[in-house]
């Protein structure tokens, strides 16, 4: 049997060009606003097929005069039993052996934007990330930086964001060296648009360089496309697209995941 759980996301109140509860980037805010939005999804099978992936997000902001606190939360966990034996199926005893994991992601961020015109602001970001199967057993990062909108029209926004990245990477066992701290400038492209009533799109580029070794590039993407089915329900397609130039050492460079996602609105 398989059951599949598209991802539902439920947000606290207002609307914008892709999720309700969303401010448009880079708007200053009026009256205080909240924004909390919840997912989760995830896919289990059993028989002739077994394991199970599970999805799962929390995002959150507070917007008050100059000021905009945000925050998001996600985890990604996965376990299968495997054909260890490589024959093509899963055989008696390897249904009953344990299942093995197959994916373990979380990654906690905070950050706080400072704006100092109806187009401008500064932000400071902490964050966490935990990845085995990229090499990461925990890599804490920090950001500062400028962000400025470009453009912000009833149908689109632009916004770029230039600024300061460092981290510190613990990596999983056996991998040299054991630790490495990172520091890299940051260029961000991100804006979303509307195409019609029921149409929408987002996307976003992130570009890291390390100062001490160029090379070093990472680069991470994702875009959205959203159609309105009802005043309350939305149906979202996103892939989100992460390449390392230099990746941990055995590991490689790109990581790539695609979703299928209903979004249920409530104002």
């Amino acid at each position: 049997m398989i059951l599949a759980v598209l991802l539902t996301t439920l947000n606290a109140r207002g609307a914008d060009a892709l999720f309700a509860g969303a401010l448009p980037p880079g708007q200053l805010a009026g009256p205080p606003m909240s924004v909390v939005s919840a997912q989760f999804g995830g896919t289990w099978s059993s028989g002739n097929a077994s394991g199970y992936v599970v999805t799962s997000g929390v995002t959150a902001e507070r917007r008050w005069a100059r000021n905009r606190v945000s925050g998001a939360l996600s985890l990604n966990l996965g376990r299968a039993r495997v054909d260890s034996n490589g024959n093509g199926h899963l055989d008696d005893a390897e249904r009953e052996a344990t299942p093995v994991e197959t994916a373990r992601r979380s990654n906690v961020e905070l950050r706080y934007d400072r704006y100092v015109g109806t187009r401008d602001s500064v932000y400071a970001m902490v964050g966490t990330l935990a990845d085995p199967f990229a090499g990461f057993d925990q890599r804490l990062q920090v950001q500062a930086g400028v962000s400025r909108t470009l453009l912000r029209t009833r149908a689109s926004t632009a916004v770029v964001e230039v600024g300061a990245h460092a981290s510190h990477e613990d990596r999983v066992p056996g991998i040299a060296p054991a630790t490495l701290d990172v520091y890299s400038v940051r260029a961000t492209a991100k804006g979303t648009h509307r195409f019609n009533e029921a149409v929408s799109a987002q996307g976003q580029v992130e570009v890291l360089e390390s100062v001490l070794e160029p090379a070093d590039v990472r680069v991470a993407t994702n875009a959205a496309l959203v159609a309105t089915l009802t005043g309350a329900l939305d149906v979202r397609v996103s892939t989100q697209i992460n390449y390392d130039h230099v990746p941990v050492e055995g590991f490689v460079p790109l990581d790539q995941v695609t979703l299928a996602t209903i979004v249920a609105s409530f104002r």
